[in-house]
């Protein structure tokens, strides 16, 4: 089974490319992904997860942010795999 974050990750990353949905839109593709996050990871999606997958419905996306969090990524993955993770 794949790794519960990096599917979050990949989820919530694609999700923030979408436009801003109407608000029976927003409520539709949030209960999608957190079926998707229950699925793929075997665990009930928590209230926590729901809303956080709720930000990245409405988050208009940021090229900036995107950039920095794509350098962040790679570095982590730099690092997790200089631990052996």
């Amino acid at each position: 089974m794949a790794d519960a974050d990096a599917i979050k990750l990949a989820i919530t990353e694609a999700v923030t490319q979408m436009p801003a949905p109407s608000p029976e839109v927003e409520a539709e593709v949030t209960a999608a992904v957190a079926e998707v996050v229950a699925a793929a990871t075997g665990k009930e999606v928590t209230t926590e997860v729901q809303q956080e997958i709720q930000q990245a419905v409405v988050a208009p996306s940021d090229p900036m942010i995107d950039s920095i969090d794509s350098r962040l990524t790679a570095v982590e993955a730099k690092v997790d795999n200089l631990l052996g993770k």
